[in-house]
């Protein structure tokens, strides 16, 4: 499987997606070391305080990394911003993910938000768009 070649739709494991390319397996955002692409996942956050969202077809709202305090950009939230290939997947059950698309930072916006332990702090949404390939 190569990251070149992930299928709109499609359903994937998503250990085996970590198993070929890297990246942390607990977070949302997982950046694989040596790769210029960032794995993304959504679906399962409202719990932990993330808020991400559809906007339309092309656009999403994704939520920053950061359960505690206020988010800054580092790790994960810097990656989204530095590397221009965000490969976003939904969730499913049972460790399923399927492929929404490839995507990059279009902007991003600081809103007051809570985190997980339901205090209010400065969190990282990020407005992603689709990129479309020829």
């Amino acid at each position: 499987m190569k990251a070149d070649r992930f299928v709109p739709g499609r359903i994937y494991r998503r250990s085996e997606l970590h198993d070929q390319f890297g990246g942390n397996r607990q977070k949302g955002i997982a950046p694989p070391a040596r790769t210029d692409f960032v794995l993304l996942f959504t679906g399962r956050g409202a719990r932990f305080g993330y808020a991400d969202r559809r906007i339309d077809t092309d656009t999403y709202e994704y939520s920053g990394e950061g359960l505690i305090g206020d988010m800054s950009f580092t790790s994960g939230n810097q990656a989204i911003v530095d590397r221009s290939r965000l490969h976003l997947f939904e969730s499913l059950t049972g460790g399923d993910v399927r492929y929404v698309g490839l995507f990059k930072h279009l902007n991003h916006r600081i809103v007051s938000a809570n985190d997980s332990e339901g205090r209010d702090r400065k969190a990282i949404l990020f407005t992603l768009t689709r990129v479309v390939e020829d």
